[in-house]
């Protein structure tokens, strides 16, 4: 008669009928020690690695973006960056709808910010150590990972979208590998792809290979009509951003987008952020690389539509140029090569162990590492590539362990009474995030690289010393003093007459005709003409 691990749990106290043990049940309680043993060291590791992110936690200049926004919805102006025109400056609406919420609970924005990332990025972490990885050695290898990645502790808070992106590829691949025969499977894979998209557009290129590779398994028409149903979310974000704001996709991409940079040196510079980033942190490099190759080597199929999802979103990185912060946009992919190796690496424990050891070893090696004492001031924290480790160049001033009153940027400086339409000053900046946060909402903000602002971000950026993320422009003469006055004086003719129609889109009556006339127009490139020639390549 065979003892369950549970009985043997229940009874572990209890006294045998006779002296000699018998041997089943000492096997029986060999592995429950076993057991208790390997789970207070999962237990162990997931404290670390809280600790860690706890004690690592930030926010970045680029989040006080999207929380300036949350901010002046909040007190009912819209969803707007400066308050006299409708601009889209974040690019997760689904992130900011969870932020938003998230400081209607806790008023103050720092805090809040910070609690909505961890607690993200905690269940995240939870999913897939318990019900993602496969065996107890997988779960730890796999928390091992991460603690080791800078890269991914650092962007586990920072106050942008990672952490929720996180998510969404833990529970994807829960479904994915776990739940195919569930009856609504194609339903919530569909539905968690529509969350990509709305939590950042271009991460969707990591479910789209599955979500290909699910409606070829299934070919049908149902299958086709429940996927397209799934994202009609999307497409009523897309209605109302249309309607609102103008434009289909936000003020970020034509600013980055629209440079007249030629695509050899994106490229270039892709390759760069690749290099500078597996530099910043090689175990990002070690895990990636290695779950292609476990994939590829042990010829796992059912794991190849992920792969190609990670590979297809790296060559996009690439190709755009990646990011100046080190590691931001790969953390994704690694999240995705960790779950792969938890399905492919040998289950022997000398093995797992080894590879644990080397990830942490290296993790700690790392000359910017978490571990060493680093003098920022002395430290270079931006490389000749443009890419710079984004935590450390603000973490005195946003870093959880660094906060204190007289350094608080939860509040803005000026408050919303009397706030009229027109602002009473205006700054012009590059680096808008705690600026344009902080100074509050009477503040008309100039980004000169054009995140914040509709015009520059269709103007042409100054070709020479480009900095990925940073393409300057050149503030038209007379742009300031139309924006303080509200009557068009901007001295270039063509310009000018552009703007007309851009600020009737931004700032006008949302349900005139003649608005809905200048969105079609400059959707489809009517006015472009008037634009300098170099915006148009």
């Amino acid at each position: 008669m065979s003892t369950t691990l549970e009985e043997a749990l229940h009874s572990g106290s209890e006294e045998p009928a006779s002296k000699e043990v018998p041997e089943e049940r000492k096997t029986l309680l060999k592995n429950t020690k076993h057991v208790n043993y390997t789970t207070g060291v999962l237990v162990g590791a997931f404290i670390l690695f809280l600790f860690i992110v706890l004690k690592d936690a930030w926010l970045s200049d680029d989040a006080y973006i999207s929380l300036r926004t949350v901010d002046n919805w909040i007190h009912g102006y819209g969803l707007t960056w400066n308050i006299d025109e409708r601009i889209q400056t974040y690019t997760h609406p689904l992130w900011f709808f969870l932020l938003t919420g998230a400081n209607l609970l806790e008023h103050n924005i720092y805090f809040s910010t910070l609690m909505l990332s961890l607690t993200v990025t905690i269940l995240a972490v939870v999913i897939l150590v318990l019900r993602l990885a496969p065996s107890m050695k997988m779960a730890l290898f796999g928390l091992a990972a991460m603690v080791a990645s800078k890269a991914f502790v650092d962007f586990s808070t920072s106050g942008l979208e990672n952490p929720m992106t996180h998510l969404l590829i833990v529970v994807f691949a829960l479904l994915y590998f776990r739940h195919q025969d569930k009856k609504r499977y194609v339903l919530w894979m569909s539905l968690l792809g529509c969350a990509m998209i709305l939590n950042r557009m271009d991460t969707v290129l990591l479910f789209i290979p599955t979500l290909a590779w699910t409606l070829w398994q299934r070919r049908s028409w149902r299958t086709l009509r429940t996927m397209a149903l799934s994202f009609i979310p999307f497409l009523v974000w897309e209605a109302f951003s249309l309607f609102y704001y103008g434009f289909l996709f936000p003020n970020t991409a034509y600013a980055k987008l629209n440079t007249g940079v030629p695509g050899n040196e994106l490229f270039a510079q892709g390759i760069g952020y690749l290099i500078s980033s597996f530099t910043f942190d090689p175990v990002l490099f070690l895990v990636i690389t290695a779950g292609i190759l476990f994939v590829v080597v042990r010829r796992d199929w059912k794991s190849m539509p992920l792969l190609i999802g990670l590979v297809l979103y790296m060559i996009y990185t690439v190709k755009v140029g990646g990011d100046f912060m080190a590691g931001r946009f790969l953390t994704p992919p690694m999240l995705i090569a960790i779950i792969l190796l938890m399905r492919n690496l040998p289950e022997n424990t000398v093995f797992i162990t080894a590879t644990m050891g080397t990830l942490l070893l290296v993790g700690i090696l790392v000359p910017n590492s978490r571990i060493y004492a680093i003098n920022v001031q002395t430290t270079n924290l931006i490389d000749t590539r443009g890419i710079a480790d984004e935590r450390l160049w603000y973490v005195d001033r946003t870093g959880l362990l660094n906060y204190t009153r007289t350094n608080d940027l939860s509040n803005p400086v000026s408050t919303y009474e009397n706030v009229h339409a027109l602002p009473d000053r205006y700054y012009i900046q590059m680096a808008v995030g705690m600026v344009g946060y902080t100074a509050g909402p009477k503040v008309h903000v100039f980004d000169i690289v054009g995140l914040g602002d509709p015009l520059l971000a269709r103007l042409p950026a100054m070709r020479q010393n480009w900095r990925i993320g940073h393409f300057k422009r050149e503030i038209p003469n007379g742009y300031v003093q139309t924006i303080m006055s509200g009557h068009n004086q901007i001295k270039d003719k063509n310009i000018a007459e552009y703007y007309n129609h851009l600020h009737n889109v931004t700032s006008g009556d949302l349900f005139s005709w003649s608005r809905m006339v200048d969105i079609w127009n400059l959707n489809i490139g009517t006015y472009n003409y008037l634009l300098p020639k170099a915006a148009q390549q």
